[in-house]
């Protein structure tokens, strides 16, 4: 339920510390949102099959050390809400994800669209605040479902090198209405670690991206994970101009590993040995 108390004092304090953030150059809470997910699966050049599962997720942005805080609530009359806690993003102070769900109605039914309120707590004074995010009346769609096309599935498949530069291509997507944004996600999770080796993003209607030569592990398993991310973003008066986001998300997943790192010259491995000469440890790398 939605929280509007605030002494006088400590709305002051509240504000304040906002505004020095502002004045800074940064928005102390640049986003906070709630994305409704489809989650497939490609495993060759033909199309993602039906999707695997459904999620509901919310999300807060701060700078780092200014919240030590945040919930969100579900649309009245539901009592219920959610703590929004770390999940290894810098960039986010706190996240919620549900449990999966079979199909979009099901979430929709757990998670309806309406307005959610998100409280949060400020480090510098104990105050807290609330902002409004309203999800109704419809949801955006995405016009496709991500696919690789087959000339990446077939490097995919070969174990491509990780000393060469990797070419991604795929399909494009537009937003349906309400949406006014269509942003495509390309991230490369190690796995089973998940984390985070390559990640860029880029307008729905481009439809390749090149990683860098030396960016993933060899002889390691990789999740390359497309999102066509249909959003409707809006500033709004909450935390000093925070902007709201709602978003349905397709997300394709295509799992592949590396090959070897290639062999190393004679020059290379007599530098090498000469390097554990001097290190009593036996270590050889960029940390020594």
């Amino acid at each position: 339920m939605f929280k509007p108390a605030l002494t006088c004092v400590s709305a002051a304090v509240a504000l304040s510390a906002f505004a020095d953030a502002a004045r800074a150059g940064e928005s102390p809470i640049p986003f906070f949102d709630v994305f409704y997910s489809a989650y497939y699966l490609q495993s060759s050049a033909q199309p993602p099959g039906p999707e695997t599962y459904h999620r509901v997720s919310f999300r807060v942005f701060d700078q780092p050390g200014f919240l030590t805080s945040a919930t969100v609530s579900l649309p009245s009359p539901s009592e219920t809400s959610y703590s929004l806690e770390p999940n290894g993003d810098a960039s986010v102070f706190g996240y919620f994800g549900s449990p999966p769900f079979a199909t979009l109605e099901e979430a929709v039914a757990a998670f309806p669209l309406g307005q959610y309120n998100y409280a949060v707590t400020l480090a510098s004074s104990g105050a807290i605040l609330n902002g409004l995010l309203n999800s109704s009346p419809a949801l955006p769609e995405p016009s496709a479902v991500p696919a690789f096309d087959a000339p990446t599935v077939d490097l995919l498949l070969s174990s491509p090198s990780p000393s060469a530069d990797l070419p991604l291509a795929f399909n494009t997507f537009a937003t349906s209405e309400p949406g006014n944004t269509a942003v495509t996600f390309v991230t490369l999770y190690r796995q089973p670690s998940g984390e985070v080796d390559f990640d860029t993003f880029f307008p729905g209607s481009e439809s390749s991206v090149s990683i860098p030569a030396n960016t993933l592990l060899p002889d390691t398993w990789y999740a390359a994970t497309l999102f066509f991310s249909a959003r409707v973003e809006q500033p709004t008066t909450f935390f000093l101009g925070a902007t709201s986001i709602v978003a349905r998300d397709n997300v394709t997943t295509f799992v592949f590993t590396t090959g070897a790192a290639p062999a190393q010259c004679l020059a290379d491995v007599a530098s090498d040995s000469s390097d554990v000469a001097r290190n009593p440890n036996g270590s050889v790398g960029p940390e020594d």
